[in-house]
């Protein structure tokens, strides 16, 4: 989880207490319906201008956690606790202004190139307002940002005609969440599949 763009003393930290988080499991033959626990007691801070890992084994909750903090967690479940951005409790408003979320599964349109994905995100995600020579800027900028020069104007492909490399493609999906400049960036295992050299890289794009 990153938290950047301002000065620590205006910086939106973010701080849960006591999350827990329920399913519904529904009766199956001879077993009654029941509910399952995923979070229970989770309190946690995370500072302005700091990347912190989660850590844990599969299904320890930690993507759980992060779809909690960004209000993805709807309908059919149960979630208690308090959760503050900047010390205010959040209002689904004010958490798409706020945050950013970057899935584990890239989420590319195949057919369009890396800067034709960051164009179209940009158009849904900044203000309509905005002139497109401003929102072109903005994309040359993260193109710039994120090392994706060289394969910008190349198609992002899929997994039976990859086009790009799978580091070229999470550092296109990091840019998908960051295109607004939220100050506030979860990602879901953004390093999986890639080698160790590329995670050190998108490790380090990550807490820059």
């Amino acid at each position: 989880l990153t938290l950047s763009g301002a000065p620590r003393d205006g910086s939106p930290s973010v701080a849960f207490c006591d999350l827990t988080y329920s399913i519904a499991v529904p009766a199956q033959g001879d077993e009654p319906a029941a509910e399952r626990t995923i979070l229970e007691g989770a309190t946690g801070v995370f500072c302005a201008r700091e990347l912190t890992a989660l850590m844990g084994p599969s299904g320890a909750g930690k993507t759980t956690l992060l779809d909690i903090l960004a209000g993805r967690k709807r309908g059919g479940a149960l979630v208690a606790g308090d959760v503050r951005i900047a010390g205010v409790a959040p209002t689904p408003t004010l958490r798409k202004r706020f945050t950013g979320y970057c899935e584990q599964v890239d989420t590319l349109i195949d057919v369009l190139t890396v800067e034709e994905q960051l164009l179209y995100t940009a158009e849904l995600k900044l203000p309509a307002g905005l002139p497109a020579h401003v929102k072109a800027a903005r994309v040359a900028e993260l193109v710039a940002e994120l090392g994706l020069g060289e394969c910008a104007r190349t198609p992002i492909g899929n997994v039976l005609a990859r086009t790009i490399s799978g580091g070229q493609a999470k550092r296109c999906n990091i840019g998908v969440a960051l295109i607004a400049q939220p100050p506030i960036l979860l990602l879901d295992e953004p390093t999986t599949g890639l080698d160790s050299a590329t995670a050190d890289d998108v490790t380090a794009l990550c807490g820059s």
